[in-house]
């Protein structure tokens, strides 16, 4: 990947269909993210938040593909649309409220359906009163924080020891780390302190460190390539893509890939 002007799609896994088609200044950290419970809460497109909670809640993730590459930020605009027209008129079911690009807005019947999902009837003072003492005695108990987490988004963690945390805050709180430093540590395999967490549920498998050498890889066939790029040029894939499935241990367009010891 050259550039980190992209136009991504986000694949269900279950069905192997596109759902959803954005575009990133960052490279794959912009498709990467919404899945964070951060990301999720502030998400106006209910739609795509329901479909990542259900993802998570099976134990899956979406699949990120990178559809289109551009030279300029300027550019991604009309990329976008672009993508997003070609992929309605291949008769992917999206879940984007917009047809792309800076300025567009929703449809008539999109905005009326979106206010018609946020009202409700309005709440006495005295139901407010005893709503918020239930939720306040609940949240002292920590198998309901757990589950109200796992509603969010929110995941369990792991140590190199094989210790399970509640959440990426709670091993910090217990190991005197911060929660950004655990939630990278988890995701990238970095070491934080003297650890190294993985998402509880998640296998990573770490690639051997040999410098600049690649590593083979083989894919679920038993056909061996001599680095992540080869399998890529000969799967049309992209190499990160490959090298996601082998540290991850996830499919990637339908191939899966795991490092050759």
């Amino acid at each position: 990947m050259s550039s980190c002007f992209l136009i991504y799609g986000l694949i269900d896994p279950r069905s192997g269909q596109l759902r959803y088609v954005g575009k990133s200044e960052h490279g794959l950290h912009r498709p990467n993210s919404h899945r964070y419970p951060s990301v999720l809460a502030q998400d106006r497109n209910v739609h795509k938040v329901n479909w990542i909670r259900c993802l998570e809640t099976a134990g899956l993730r979406y699949e990120v593909v990178v559809l289109e590459e551009c030279l300029t930020v300027t550019s991604l605009n009309k990329a976008e649309q672009r993508q997003i027209a070609r992929c309605r008129a291949a008769g992917a079911n999206l879940l984007n409220l917009t047809k792309g690009g800076e300025g567009c807005r929703a449809t008539p019947e999109t905005r009326r359906k979106m206010s018609e999902s946020k009202l409700g009837k309005p709440r006495s003072l005295e139901l407010r009163a005893r709503l918020s003492v239930l939720t306040s005695n609940r949240f002292k108990d920590p198998n309901e924080r757990k589950k109200t987490s796992l509603s969010k988004g929110g995941r369990g963690v792991v140590d190199e020891s094989g210790v399970v945390y509640l959440s990426a805050s709670d091993a910090a709180d217990k190991l005197g780390l911060l929660s950004s430093g655990v939630c990278s540590s988890a995701r990238f395999g970095w070491k934080v302190g003297n650890h190294v967490f993985r998402y509880e549920g998640e296998l990573r498998v770490t690639p051997p460190r040999l410098g600049l050498t690649s590593h083979p890889v083989i894919d679920e066939a038993g056909v061996v390539y001599k680095s992540s790029a080869e399998a890529a040029r000969a799967l049309n894939l992209w190499p990160s893509n490959v090298s996601r499935s082998a540290r991850l241990s996830v499919k990637v367009e339908g191939h899966s890939f795991r490092y050759l010891k």
